[in-house]
């Protein structure tokens, strides 16, 4: 079906019409897997000048169909006769990108950059071969015209964009009144991110199929990969610029992504990676959290952390803005990251939810916390007993971590804490992280670093929360819990987060930002200019030149409360 019939149904949303498609009939020919698929005469990517795109069958006899926007090819589409003109369609009318995305949607400033998409199939003998897709964009600068790595998704545009199946848009959701009702939505006392919507819908029969290729930086090389995808998070769902999960599984493909995207030594395999939108961050500086993964990633930090790359994201060929391609906290790549068996994790969130493992195994926690706050922590036994239990200095460094960043949508929002389940360990095999105790998670600090923020006292913040309030109050009635404490937060003020550090990281990565932001800001305009970037990056300097001295007082008082010399 063609990209135009976008248009041709009609749903009231926003007060606006805006266009749907209707699930396309199943395809007559069935796919034949010893058929091969058409061959291109150029291999997707970036090209300074236009040219002729040449598609063969490799069956003799055999006819080629194709298609341009998005949609799967069948008999029904265009029949390969000449070859396809790629050129440069920068100033071609913007179509997905002008469909709303949220309540709180803006349509791009302009027409965005775009290039030509094409999926084809071949057809012999009554029998269909696989699809063949590829994005090829031409401009005068070539691969140069994006600094960053970029990102290409190719998608039925009804699996994301339809009314009724689309996971990116409000869709039929938001005009379901028994929804309304079962779920007891009151929208006079619902938030606008918490309007029902597709995009809030989660789990599998919300997740779409996409391919992905990676080029990297400067070149046409990379990788191509076929996925799922899903919208990722939970208020954020709701942002125009939503984040994406994108899920490798042996039903697609490979069961992992095999290209070393994040050049980590020892390569490691993710099933599945983000691309982040910045979360609460979009509206700001967007590489809060990057910026303290960064930090951490190269200092003695002994909290898990998670790698990154900044990439430019197209889906269909149309610009979707700059994204944060990244690890996901999961427990998979826990135990890939830690080399676990894969279902070794029990994975809590929050106020002790289970987020991976079995049902119960959230109880080993609920009874060492009852524990801690029935009994005299300066007792050497019982301190001895909750050590054995919970790793001291990854707590230590993830409080410390966190309190520093001032973050407030912490911790009884965007806890996340871990630990090995199975007891028996295999003779010759490390024991590092195989002792099953608890361990802490650093994620989404998308409201961290914030303007006027540099003052907030965390110290307070953190002991009157329900999450981890009763636990520091309790460790820090031990001597050696309290020397440790408050030396390693001295240490990491000296070093992980001192000034120059930090502003040099922040310089590094508004570096990597900077070319492209002009373009985003016009797409997603969830800034008011290039300008207001700039002065939102300029907070993240004053909190780092202020936000010492602050916690130093902080940890005085503290100390004083202890009475700690």
């Amino acid at each position: 079906m063609a990209v135009a019939a976008l248009l041709a149904f009609s749903y009231l949303v926003f007060g606006l019409a805006i266009s749907v498609v209707e699930p396309e009939e199943e395809a007559s020919l069935q796919v034949n897997k010893e058929l091969e698929a058409p061959q291109f005469s150029v291999s997707p990517g970036f090209y300074k000048e236009e040219f002729r795109l040449t598609l063969a069958s490799p069956a003799p006899g055999g006819q080629i169909y194709y298609t341009t926007d998005g949609s799967t090819p069948t008999e029904e589409s265009t029949l390969y006769e000449e070859p396809i003109r790629i050129r440069n369609r920068e100033n071609d009318p913007n179509i997905l990108s002008e469909i709303p995305t949220s309540p709180v949607w803006l349509s791009p400033l302009n027409r965005v950059f775009k290039g030509t998409l094409v999926k084809a199939i071949a057809v012999a003998d009554k029998k269909q071969s696989k699809e063949k897709a590829g994005t090829f964009f031409v401009h005068e600068k070539g691969r140069q015209r994006y600094s960053l790595p970029v990102v290409s998704l190719i998608v039925e545009p009804d699996d994301l964009f339809g009314y009724r199946k689309g996971i990116y848009v409000m869709g039929a959701t938001r005009d379901d009144k028994d929804f309304y009702l079962r779920n007891e939505t009151n929208l006079t006392k619902v938030k606008w991110h918490r309007y029902p919507a597709n995009y809030i819908r989660r789990g599998t029969d919300w997740e779409r199929p996409v391919q992905i290729t990676y080029f990297e930086s400067g070149g046409n090389t990379g990788f191509s990969e076929t996925a799922g995808i899903r919208i990722n998070g939970n208020a954020t769902r709701a942002n125009t610029q939503k984040s994406l999960r994108l899920i490798f599984d042996e039903s697609y493909g490979n069961a992992s992504l095999q290209y070393d995207v994040f050049k980590k030594v020892p390569h490691l395999q993710p099933s599945a990676v983000l691309l982040k939108g910045f979360g609460q961050d979009q509206t700001r500086a967007l590489f809060r959290d990057n910026l303290m993964q960064a930090l951490i990633g190269e200092a003695d930090v002994k909290v898990n952390k998670f790698a990154f790359k900044t990439v430019v994201l197209f889906i269909n060929a149309e610009y979707w803005g700059v994204f944060s391609l990244q690890e996901r906290p999961d427990a998979e790549n826990i135990a890939l990251k830690y080399q676990l068996p894969g279902d070794s994790i029990t994975l809590l969130e929050n106020k002790i939810q289970l987020s991976a493992g079995m049902p119960k195994e959230e109880e080993g926690y609920v009874k060492l916390r009852e524990f801690i706050q029935s009994h005299d922590l300066s007792d050497i036994q019982n301190y001895t007993h909750v050590t054995e239990q919970l790793d001291v200095d990854n707590l230590i460094d993830y409080l410390i971590a966190e309190m520093y960043a001032a973050n407030t949508d912490w911790p009884d929002t965007n806890f996340h804490f871990w630990r090995y389940k199975i007891q028996a360990i295999s003779s010759g095999v490390s024991t590092l992280y195989r002792d099953g105790r608890w361990r802490w998670l650093l994620v989404d600090l998308d409201l961290g670093f914030g303007e006027g923020k540099y003052t907030a006292n965390m110290v307070d913040h953190v002991l009157n929360s329900g999450t981890l309030g009763p636990l520091l109050k309790e460790l820090l009635e031990n001597a050696d819990f309290r020397k440790k404490f408050f030396s390693r937060f001295e240490y990491h003020l000296n070093s992980t987060f001192e000034t120059k550090r930090v502003l040099a990281k922040v310089d590094e990565l508004e570096a990597t930002f900077k070319p492209e932001m002009a373009e985003h800001i016009a797409r997603w305009r969830t800034l008011d200019s290039y300008q207001d970037w700039e002065k939102q990056v300029e907070v993240l300097r004053e909190f780092a030149r202020k936000r010492p001295a602050y916690l130093r007082k902080e940890l005085e008082e503290l100390k004083q409360l202890y009475k700690v010399e």
